[in-house]
């Protein structure tokens, strides 16, 4: 599966570190003229998606042949060191550090978003937007599928009182309009239009009118928004946690929450039983 993962890098990365160069010095080995010949070696047949080239990632070295080469100024001190101290450097042969020319790369300016956060249940859970798209047959396996999916997806962002799930009657097979259809108590799923029902078509189960959801009251089925922001409040404070929890080394860190989710970790990691072998 991992060949087919596409990356997208949208700042320079190092060819040594990858590290992507978000501001400050790039040394970069550019050729000194259309018709000169490069000093890399012979770079291996590109592979592209739509016209996006995917480079493999590399490791502390170019291991294989090299189409261009740029390094930050972190690992281009270390080459100045490395070749100070008579050390062989990680250049490819022939090349030089001489031979790179410094590009400045601006800083990366992180810009405000003006706009503020909108909260939807279908998008608070994977499962939740999951059953959006598969009650809505929503697909992206096309660029079209995948438009009109993204334009109703935005559409019950923006429209949060709009009913989800759409019916469609089963004995004529129109849309039904929300909230003037009927729907069988017993089966599943078996909805009928009223005019099917005034027609005087039958079904073996009762059958009930569906809400109106033009004149429910929302404020009893969708949270408010001082409920989303606690949620959401909630939720931050969560990650925080995990991230403290992650990265603290600290055996007599004064956060009690810190310990017990170090222990979670712990337990997790050589736990034998695990979840599916029934461990509580």
């Amino acid at each position: 599966m991992k060949e087919d993962f596409m990356v997208v890098h949208m700042q320079e990365p190092c060819s040594f570190c990858r590290k992507h160069v978000t501001g400050g010095a790039l040394h970069k080995y550019m050729h000194s003229g259309p018709g000169a010949s490069s000093i890399l070696s012979k770079p291996a047949p590109e592979r592209r998606f739509e016209g996006i080239r995917l480079e493999s990632p590399g490791v502390n070295a170019p291991s294989g042949p090299l189409q261009h080469l740029q390094i930050c100024a972190e690992c281009y001190m270390h080459e100045t060191t490395m070749v100070a101290s008579g050390q062989k450097g990680r250049l490819p042969g022939g090349l030089a550090l001489t031979d790179l020319t410094q590009i400045m790369i601006p800083p990366l300016q992180l810009q405000p978003d003006r706009d503020p956060d909108m909260g939807s249940e279908f998008f608070e859970t994977r499962q939740a937007f999951l059953s959006l798209c598969q009650g809505n047959h929503y697909q992206f396996d096309s660029l079209r599928r995948a438009k009109h999916s993204s334009m109703m997806v935005l559409y019950h962002l923006h429209n949060p009182q709009a009913p989800a799930f759409s019916s469609t009657c089963n004995f004529c097979h129109c849309e039904i309009e929300p909230g003037t259809g009927f729907r069988c108590t017993v089966c599943s799923d078996f909805d009928m239009c009223k005019n099917c029902k005034a027609s005087g078509m039958r079904h073996e189960h009762p059958m009930v009118a569906t809400t109106d959801f033009n004149r429910r009251d929302e404020m009893h089925t969708r949270l408010t928004e001082q409920e989303r922001q606690e949620r959401s409040q909630q939720l931050q404070k969560t990650l925080a946690l995990l991230v403290h929890a992650c990265s603290c080394h600290n055996p007599q860190c004064s956060s009690t929450s810190c310990r017990k989710v170090r222990a979670l970790f712990q337990h997790a990691v050589q736990c034998q039983q695990k979840v599916t072998g029934g461990c509580p």
